[in-house]
This record gives structure tokens, sequence and C-alpha cells, in this order.
């Protein structure tokens, strides 16, 4: 028997009012029915006519990447059962389903029809994702499959935005535009933007030709960067939506609603307000302190004991460039402190220029002068390489700090400067095995 999951309506009601929606008291589930090989049941449990959010918007601005300001609404916001994972082409001919994620709750948003072009979707997918991370609605990460995305186009003349479509009268010069086609589970910004700019221009295409353009649902391969179709797309009554007996009515209390609303953070749009007000920061700076959890209430901190907000800001800023330099290798930790007590003395340089600029940056080294370097270290550390082997029978014993120290010594001996942390660990850990 299906139940109604109350935490997954908690961050759904949080989720609709980050996007200054209308959170309904009654709301209700309805069976959609249709068949297809991601949905076993035969049927998806969803909210169609009652849906819990209803009227949203989110509002795009130059800060946010777009030329002009565009406001982007939102039909409804819902709870629904999510469907099975396709896979395609892994087989060529041939898609795979995985079922693991069958039947669980998740969140769908529905737009109107306002985005205009590839690079709003993108951005408006990307304030989304900010907006449900900072309610804790989500993780909302498109490389885990905690969002992914269908997109729906349709190609209107020059000039006219969809009401305007919409109300124009019956006529055959108009006919052969708006039809609907549906690209389903795009899992990337890269895929989202891809799939929009080739299902634009198929369409075009076709509309230049004199092709009918069929309302269907179509994929994307991001290897040849083209649409194909894969099933025909069904109208709204062959679903034949019915209610869900097994689950009645959602009554949400006024207290309910009010404690939702409480628990609200504050949202990026008024976040960006204030630090530009207050602080005289750059949406530059800003979108810097976006990048790193919690770095802005570090920022806000750290003023508050009466720090220079500039030297304060380069902190979060550079520590972001740090880590990740450090992360992907290019600088060693010893090489990092040195960077950042350079930053803090003042140096306005980036983290690459200092890195460079002292010949800090990690190079590449011939492996066997790192094997000769690695086998240095344990004949010098003799008690500490049989230390680390008798892990293998006493699996208590902390290898992992010894491997690390083991890393620090060769980093020290080859000054710091010249052997990646990643290579010297399975270097070690082969001599290790002997």
């Amino acid at each position: 028997m299906p139940k109604v999951n109350p935490d997954a309506y908690f961050k759904a009601a949080k989720a609709i009012l980050a996007l200054n929606g209308e959170l309904q008291q009654v709301s209700s589930f309805e069976r959609k029915h249709y068949f297809y090989a991601d949905q076993p049941l035969g049927y998806q449990i969803t909210q169609n006519n009652n849906p819990l959010g209803k009227n949203g918007f989110v509002t795009l601005s130059h800060s946010d990447g777009v030329e002009n300001e565009t406001k982007i609404r939102i039909h409804q916001i819902q709870l629904e059962q999510d469907t099975a994972k396709t896979v395609n082409d892994i087989i060529p001919g041939r898609s795979l389903i995985d079922y693991n994620r069958a039947g669980i709750a998740l969140i769908e948003i529905v737009t109107e029809p306002d985005l205009k072009n590839s690079t709003e979707a993108v951005e408006f997918l990307k304030k989304v994702s900010q907006l449900l991370q900072i309610t804790n609605s989500s993780n909302a990460l498109m490389e885990e499959g905690s969002l992914r995305c269908d997109v729906n186009i349709s190609l209107i003349p020059h000039n006219m935005n969809f009401e305007s479509f919409k109300s124009l009268p019956p006529s055959n010069d108009f006919k052969k535009y708006g039809t609907r086609i549906e690209i389903k589970n795009l899992n990337s910004l890269k895929s989202v933007s891809g799939a929009i700019e080739s299902e634009i221009k198929r369409q075009s295409h076709c509309l230049d030709i004199g092709v009918d353009i069929i309302s269907e649902t179509r994929s994307f391969d991001l290897i040849s960067k083209l649409t194909k179709p894969t099933r025909s797309k069904e109208s709204s009554p062959d679903y034949r939506f019915m209610p869900e007996s097994d689950i009645p009515k959602i009554i949400l209390s006024k207290e309910w609603i009010e404690y939702v609303s409480k628990s609200m953070p504050e949202l990026p749009d008024t976040t960006k307000a204030r630090l530009l007000n207050k602080y005289n920061l750059t949406l530059s700076d800003i979108n810097v302190l976006y990048k790193q959890p919690n770095s802005i209430s570090f920022f806000e901190q750290t003023v508050g004991l009466g720090a220079d907000i500039r030297k304060t800001f380069s902190c979060p800023k550079d520590l972001y460039e740090l880590i990740s330099a450090v992360e992907k290798s290019e600088i060693t930790t010893p090489v990092a402190k040195k960077i950042l007590i350079l930053k803090f003395d003042g140096n306005t340089s980036t983290i690459h220029e200092i890195a460079k600029s002292n010949n800090w940056l990690s190079k590449a080294v011939d492996s066997s002068e790192l094997v000769a370097l690695c086998q240095n270290v344990i004949a010098e550390n003799e008690k500490k390489a049989n230390e680390y082997k008798s892990t293998i029978s006493n699996p208590k014993n902390n290898c992992k700090r010894i491997l690390n120290s083991f890393v620090g010594l060769a980093i020290k001996k080859s000054s710091g400067s010249q052997a990646k942390p990643q290579q010297l660990v399975e270097i070690f850990k082969e001599l290790l095995k002997n």
C-alpha cells in the first residue's frame, strides 16, 4: 500500500516557497495510466489536478548570466513516483532498465513556456538547483542523478510570444507551428543545452522543407549531438487519470504551513542584495562566495570580528582556488600553506600566478625517478614500512596514516614541488606489497 512520506512533503513545501509558489492547503494524488518499460505498475501516482504547489516563478537577471531580465513562470509543483532509469546506447539498438529508483518520491517542477533558448534553460536550472540546495529540499546535483530535466520544445513564428500564438484563429498559415516535442531524462547542463539546440535546428529544417513535425518523445545522444524518437506522445485523455484510492486528500494545517515558512533560510536574491549594499561587494565576489558551502557565513562572521573586508573576502575566494589546486594535484599541501601566507601578507596575484612565479606548480616527473625516491624513503624508514605491511594481517592498524607520512617525506625530499601526492600514494602501495 502506498504511503505519504512526511519528510518528502516538508521538503517539497520548502521548494514551493523558495520558487515563489503558493502552497496549497488541500492536495491529492491521482493514478496516471500508461504502459512503458520504466513504469512496472502500469500507472504512476502523481498530483495532476490538486498539486501541492501552484503559480510560482523564478526571475533571471544579468547576475544570473542572461542579457535581459526574464520571469520564468511555474505552472505547478507536485510530488509523484519516480520511474525506473532507462539507459540507452550501452548495447546498440537496445535500452537497459534500472528499477532501483522506481516508486520513490520526487518533486516535479512544471514551468510555463517562457524559456526562449538554451542559455535561459541552463541558467534557470542552475538557479533552481541553488534554491533547492539552500532550502535543503534536495542535493539537486545533475551529476549524481538527484536533479534531471525533461525539455519540451516547439517553434512559433518570429516576433511572437506563446500567449499571442495561442490566441490566433485557426489558419493553415500557422497550423504547422507549435507541435510540442519532449526530450526526457537529460542529466547534465551540457545535455540540456545540446538537446535544445539540436531540436530547434531539426524542427526549423522540417518547417523550412514542409515536413510535418510529429508530436513524440525523443532522446538526445551526446556523441552524435542529435535527438532521436523513442515513443509517440500521448495526449492527456490517454492517461486516464483517476483518484488514488489508497491515499486520502492531504489537508495541511495553518500551523504546519506557518512552521514551514519560518524554517525557510534567506534566499539567494535577498542575500546578494544585502551583501551588495552592506559590504559593497561585486556580483563576481558574491558568486565566488556561493561556490563553497557556508562561505558566506564564514565571511560575515569574520567581518563581524573586526577583520578588513577586502582581506576577509580574499580568504574564501582564495581558499576555493587553493583547495581546488590541491585536489587537482596542481600544487602540494606544503606549497598551499606558503601561498596562503603570501596572500595574507597582501599578495594580490592569483593562486596559479603565485605558484607559477615561484616554480611551485607540480611537474610531471619520470616514473623511475619517483620509484627511486620512494624506495629511498622506505629504506630510511624500515620500521614504518614493516608496520604498514603488518596491516595485512591486522586491519586495525592505521595504514592510511603511515602511507600519508611516507608521502609527506617523499614530497619533502623532492623540495615540495615536484611530485604529485596521488602518484606517490600508488607507488608506495605497490612497493609496500612486497
